[in-house]
């Protein structure tokens, strides 16, 4: 495996939305191109472009989004993922991420996008922007 990945930064910025767990899916999630939706016995969490969440809505709000990591990659390969997020770690900036069965998702503040933008490209990933 190449160890130096293409990346691609989404153009909207997102937000991690906590819901009620026996909430229907709410309509307005359904407008963001990339959303996201997990639900477990206990709680349910949305993600998608922070400019469709209603204003009563718990979210954290400012995220940009890493899409692609590389392409498609088989359940065999290992540490894909870790590998972003081991070196966002280490310069401090911390992520959510979520999964297609094709591709992975990496989401940070926006405010710390120059700081994991210099940290990718100096490990040698490209990232291209929408």
């Amino acid at each position: 495996m190449d160890n130096h990945l293409t990346l691609t930064l989404l153009k909207h910025q997102y937000a991690v939305c906590q819901l009620a767990q026996d909430r229907e899916l709410p309509p307005w999630i359904a407008h963001s191109e990339v959303r996201s939706l997990a639900r477990t016995p206990t709680e349910m969490t949305a993600v998608c472009e922070d400019r469709f969440v209603p204003a009563d809505v718990r979210a954290n709000y400012g995220l940009r989004c890493l899409r692609g990591l590389g392409g498609q990659f088989g359940f065999a390969m290992t540490g894909i993922l870790a590998s972003i997020v081991g070196l966002l770690a280490a310069v401090g900036v911390s992520i959510s991420a979520f999964s297609t069965f094709n591709t992975d998702y990496v989401l940070f503040r926006n405010a710390k996008g120059d700081v994991a933008h210099v940290a990718l490209a100096a490990a040698g990933h490209t990232i291209h922007s929408l």
